[in-house]
This record gives structure tokens, sequence and C-alpha cells, in this order.
């Protein structure tokens, strides 16, 4: 198995892919320092519960754009001409897969950690209600970028294009930002691209005559945290059966 990640490894080499989410990265780290400087102290009572919600919500709209693309560099090369009907000879289709799949679970906890990382350096000069938030937040960044992987990248394997399955992330990238504006509606539990919000432990309250903003820490949903992984494990595998099923038809 180590061979054939080695393998999918070097398929991305000068596919600008590590370039794309060191951008992202460059992005986030701008736009939270950005957030810290034009804060109010006064006007908030929690600087990391401030954070990590801007966190997850500028996530939910750049992280399924980046995890599509991510796919689809992982797809495309095989798609072209004879490529897959050769490597199904070379080696077992089900390896072919699951070195991609591996690729990108690393990908994303590897993403996922230099985001929490940011966060911690971000927040550490101030003190926060919730100890715990700085891995809740790697925990909840990780679960939901390896759905929304799993998702991807049976897409990106089974189709000619891949404009369809980036197009898609687009829009459902905008359907998870409503959602979070939509609290009491169910769109949130009902498509990946809405848990980031679902697993956001925060309640926000905003008093407009006195300007303040209220956050209060929730106990972390648990029971969506295992619905969440339970959609990528069933994604997975349903996608490498289908991976190895239309290999045997070429």
């Amino acid at each position: 198995m180590t061979t054939y990640l080695f393998v999918e490894l070097k398929k991305l080499k000068r596919r600008h892919t590590a370039a794309a989410f060191l951008l992202t990265l460059a992005f986030l780290a701008a736009y939270t320092f950005w957030c810290l400087a034009d804060m109010d102290m006064e006007r908030l009572n929690d600087v990391t519960a401030m954070v990590e919600m801007n966190v997850l919500i500028i996530n939910t709209v750049f992280s399924p754009v980046l995890i599509a693309f991510l796919a689809s560099r992982l797809a495309d090369m095989e798609l072209a001409g004879n490529t897959l009907k050769w490597l199904c000879i070379l080696q077992p289709p089900a390896s072919i897969y699951w070195g991609k799949a591996a690729v990108g679970l690393i990908a994303t906890a590897l993403f996922s950690g230099a985001q929490s990382l940011l966060y911690f350096a971000a927040c550490a000069p101030f003190p926060g209600q919730n100890p715990g938030c700085f891995l809740q937040l790697f925990v909840t960044l990780t679960a939901v970028c390896s759905a929304l992987f799993a998702l991807q990248l049976n897409l990106s394997m089974r189709s000619s294009s891949q404009l369809g399955p980036l197009f898609l992330a687009i829009g459902a990238a905008f359907a998870g930002l409503f959602s979070w504006f939509l609290p009491g509606f169910p769109l949130r539990y009902l498509i990946p691209w809405g848990y980031f919000s679902v697993l956001c432990n925060l309640n926000m309250t905003y008093t407009e005559s006195t300007r303040y903003t209220l956050y209060e820490w929730k106990n972390y949903p648990v029971f969506w945290l295992g619905m969440i992984i339970l959609f990528s494990v069933v994604t997975f595998r349903r996608g490498c059966r289908r991976f190895q099923a239309g290999a045997g038809q070429i």
C-alpha cells in the first residue's frame, strides 16, 4: 500500500496542488489576523470563539472547491486515453483507488492541522473559555473535509470532464454557507457541506443596542461527528466497489 501511496504522490508533482493549498492557507492567515487587528475587545466576550466561527465559515466556502480541485488532479490523469486500462493490468484496481484516497486523507489532515496551528498561534495571547477548542477545530475540519473528499473523488473518477464535479463543489459551497444563516432549517444536516456549521459547538448572540456579541460554548456534537465519519466510510467503500466494477468492464 505504501508503494501505491508514493506512486500517487509522484503523479501530483507539477500539478499545482500544493500551491493551491498554500495559497488558501495564506488567505486564511491574512483573514484571521485582519479580524484580530480590527477587533474591539470590549464588544465580545471570547476571542477564540469568534476566530473559530470565522474560520469555519471561511472553510465552508473555500474547502469544498479546494477539495474538488485535489480530487480532480488525482483522477484526471488516469481518465485520459487508455491510461486506466493499462494501470488496471499492472496493479489491482482497488490499490489505485485506495492510493488516491490515502493521498487525499493525508492532504486534508495536513490542511486541517495547519489551520489548527494557525488558530492556536493567533489566539495564544487571548484567554479562552474552552481549552479544547483547538483540538475540536482540527477534528471538525478533518472529518468534514475527508467526507467532502470521499464524495468528490468518486465523482471525479466517474466523470470524463472534471468541470462537472468542480461546478458542483462551487454550488454546494454556497448551499453550505446558506445553511449557516438558517439554523432552524434542516438543510445543514442533509448535505455534507453543511457539517461545518453542524459541528460548530458555538452559540452567538448579538445585541444591537449595545453592539455586544456574546459567544457561548456548547457540548461538542459527537453524534453528528459520528454521522459524518460514517458517511465518509460508506462513500469510500461504495466508491471502491464501483471503481473495481468499472475497471472490470474496460
